[in-house]
């Protein structure tokens, strides 16, 4: 019952969410085609306007010298009017000349197209978002993907729940896939036993080289079965978990896998909460490994004490060669340690220390340490 009030509120969700962007869509359009008549109905009524001025005015000229002309008639002053005929003529000339050059404006007044495309969009539309019962319990999104699974060597299951019974479909789908190089898995809703199941698969296959697993829920003890697998993986080369609710607890199973195998090369660890206690098992671990290249542990509430344990993997680590620390909370004594270490490190080459709370003080201790070290793309 559980999974199927959850199956329908993600239904629910999905054709809310769909439903809201088409009417935004629609309103934003409706909304500028308005403003495109508007703008074009006051750019003619603006010509008209003005071409009514212009006639109007050659008219005030027109009627000023006719009134000219009869008041002269009127009194019979034949000699004053003959004086005045070369000017009356040109004012008149002129009069005309203003008149010729004064073209009726364009107007286009602008047409609507594209409006008998109506009936195909309504049934594009419909087809969107249909509701089809599925007799295996699979989602729409998971039917879809298994049927080509096999064929891929790259899948990404991206913002579609996945309850526990479509994991293990997708699973069992995977083993059959021969050529899979790349499996990412986003915001699936996906926890302990779906982590569980991910991990069984890792035990067996032989030709996943990279894993993600971003916003979604295994923590700890998911991380716990993936790092048992990684104990007996040798095919695995990057591994990464963005938004997963790991602690230091997690970090500890990461490091005891480290310790083992020795394929992995890229490890990322972003936007957890491993802290410093979990960087001191990470630490510990890279004094034995020797194939780890890189290590991301972006937003981990990295303090001073972190950034000692992070000097001590650049004082013994060999192999390391690059390091990404952003958005933590190092500030200048986790600077000063860092320096330390790059002081007697000459393998790592990239350094990613930005938004960490890093003053002058802590600056100048790690630009004084780059001066002898073989760092040569420091991220800021």
């Amino acid at each position: 019952m559980i999974e199927i009030d959850k199956v329908s509120e993600s239904n629910l969700t999905a054709i809310i969410h769909a439903t809201e962007s088409l009417r935004q869509i629609i309103d934003k359009h409706e909304k500028r085609v308005m403003q495109q008549i508007e703008e074009n109905k006051t750019k003619e009524k603006k010509l008209i306007g003005e071409y009514e001025q212009r006639l109007q005015s050659e008219q005030r000229n027109l009627n000023t010298q006719r009134v000219l002309f009869e008041t002269l008639k009127s009194t019979k002053n034949d000699i004053k009017l003959l004086e005045l005929r070369p000017e009356l003529l040109d004012n008149l000339n002129k009069l005309l000349e203003n008149l010729h050059r004064l073209e009726i404006p364009t107007t286009t007044g602008g047409r609507l197209v594209g409006l008998k495309q109506l009936p195909g969009l309504q049934e594009s539309i419909l087809e969107c978002g249909r509701f089809v019962e599925s007799e295996t319990g699979q989602s729409p999104l998971a039917q879809k993907r298994t049927n080509s699974i096999q064929a891929n060597s790259n899948l990404f299951f991206g913002y579609e729940p996945i309850s526990e019974e479509n994991m293990k479909i997708i699973i069992d789908t995977i083993r059959n896939n021969k050529t899979l190089t790349t499996l990412m898995l986003g915001k699936n809703e996906i926890e302990v036993n779906g982590a569980k199941y991910l991990a069984n698969l890792l035990q067996h296959n032989n030709t996943l080289t990279t894993l993600g697993l971003f916003n979604n829920q295994i923590e700890n003890d998911g991380v716990q079965y993936i790092a048992d697998a990684l104990h007996e993986n040798n095919t695995l080369t990057a591994v990464y978990f963005f938004r997963n609710d790991i602690t230091a607890d997690g970090a500890k199973h990461l490091a005891d896998a480290l310790k083992k195998n020795q394929t992995l090369t890229k490890l990322g660890i972003f936007t957890n909460r491993i802290e410093d206690h979990g960087i001191k098992h990470l630490a510990d671990a890279l004094k034995e490994n020797n194939t780890l290249t890189t290590l991301g542990l972006y937003g981990n509430d990295i303090r001073v004490d972190g950034a000692e344990h992070l000097a001590d993997i650049l004082r013994n680590n060999k192999v390391l060669t690059a390091l990404y620390l952003f958005e933590n909370n190092i500030g200048n004594g986790g600077a000063l340690h860092l320096a330390n270490g790059l002081r007697q490190n000459n393998t790592l080459t990239a350094l990613g220390l930005g938004r960490n709370d890093i003053e002058e003080n802590g600056i100048q201790h790690l630009a004084n340490a780059l001066q002898t070290n073989t760092v040569t793309h420091n991220c800021e």
